[in-house]
């Protein structure tokens, strides 16, 4: 149900010349394949030096912290005004 939000977002962003990846493999429960998204994320964060981490859920919000703080970025929910 959540791919109905994200799909044309993902794809307005495409047609402007962003680059948009998607994890669909996420599951509630905690198991071992949540280390292989940490990695992937922290490989993706580390090789494109992004600006911007975009999470939709706690758990995803959870493991992007995590790859983002294995990678040295600064991680923050504040906003500078």
């Amino acid at each position: 149900m959540q791919r109905l939000y994200i799909e044309p977002l993902a794809s307005y962003l495409r047609q402007r010349g962003h680059l948009v990846f998607q994890e669909w493999g996420f599951r509630r429960k905690i198991s071992l394949w949540d280390l292989v998204s940490i990695f992937n994320t922290y490989q993706l964060l580390w090789s494109l030096k992004i600006d911007v981490l975009h999470v939709q859920t706690a758990k995803a919000g959870g493991i992007g912290r995590i790859a983002a703080w294995l990678a040295g970025f600064v991680t923050s929910d504040k906003v500078d005004r």
